[in-house]
């Protein structure tokens, strides 16, 4: 994890917690920043409220992680002093690429990650957003009229009016 920590190692720290009787274990925000140019790597100031930091995923615990096995960021062997964000982003980026690639061309991997969006259509709507970020402007408000308006789902539609609501039970 190269100093950042990952979820796997969170949840040996909460294993090992409760193991010494402690009830709960509490962090930072894990959401995710910009960690590009210009960096913003504070928790408080997420691009999202709804997915998790990248920066923490434990890759080898992925469902086909051993086909890249040797381009998976190794943990060094001693704990960084200081964390430079954006390198172990970048080698982290390059190890998701390259597992996205294997995710593609795998078809079982690929029917796993499909199944996986359609039962979780938050992560894709994310992904989308994250990519018009990169290609267009992190700032959505200068995206093309099309990509600014966010599809209405069951989630996001308005809700009714307490007067419109049917009455319960």
């Amino acid at each position: 994890d190269l100093g950042v920590g990952d979820f796997s190692a969170l949840r040996e720290l909460a294993d090992a917690v409760h193991q010494l009787g402690g009830d709960f274990v509490a962090t930072l925000p894990v959401l995710p920043v910009y960690l590009d140019a210009p960096i913003d790597i504070s928790p408080f100031t997420p691009i999202s409220r709804t997915a998790w930091n990248e920066l923490h995923v434990d890759l080898s615990l992925a469902p086909g992680a051993e086909a890249i096995a040797d381009v998976v960021i190794d943990t060094p062997a001693t704990t960084p002093r200081l964390v430079d964000y954006p390198q172990v982003a970048r080698q982290l980026r390059a190890s998701l690429a390259t597992y996205a690639r294997v995710v593609r061309d795998h078809p079982a991997l690929r029917g796993e990650l499909d199944r996986f969006l359609v039962s979780n259509p938050d992560i894709a709507r994310y992904a989308r957003f994250r990519s018009l970020g990169e290609t267009l402007s992190r700032d959505w408000r200068r995206w093309p009229a099309p990509w600014r308006r966010r599809p209405r789902t069951p989630r996001t539609r308005p809700r009714p009016r307490p007067e419109t609501r049917p009455p319960p039970g």
